[in-house]
């Protein structure tokens, strides 16, 4: 069965580098498509890559299905699910999603306490 109304299409999504590495991608991600998806059915999405490094000759083949699959696995943790030709989709109507995002959140609100704990002596 597949959703029948709006679609949000989510072109690019990006996290600072510095930020990154510490969970707050899935976290970020999340509550933007909770913020913008409001009276879609759906969302999609394709797990590409939106950046490259600096030296172009490190992006081999296999390098691109490695950032893809991290990519996707971001995806999948808030709940989307592959639909097609390499595109994802987040059905707002079903639980899971509210679900994921709320380990999401709680993921982040652990973060933050032991961001917030001072070092051990």
């Amino acid at each position: 069965m597949h959703p029948v109304g709006d679609l949000l299409i989510l072109d690019r999504v990006s996290l600072d580098k510095a930020w990154r590495g510490f969970g707050l991608g899935p976290a970020l991600a999340g509550e933007a498509n909770r913020r913008l998806a409001g009276g879609c059915c759906a969302v999609a999405v394709f797990p590409g890559m939106g950046e490259y490094p600096e030296d172009r000759e490190q992006v081999t083949e296999a390098y691109r299905r490695q950032a893809k699959k991290k990519i996707a696995a971001l995806w999948e943790s808030i709940g989307f699910q592959p639909f097609r030709r390499g595109v994802w989709l987040l059905d707002t109507a079903r639980r899971q999603p509210e679900e994921l995002m709320q380990a999401r959140r709680a993921e982040l609100r652990a973060l933050g306490t032991a961001f917030q704990r001072p070092p051990s002596a």
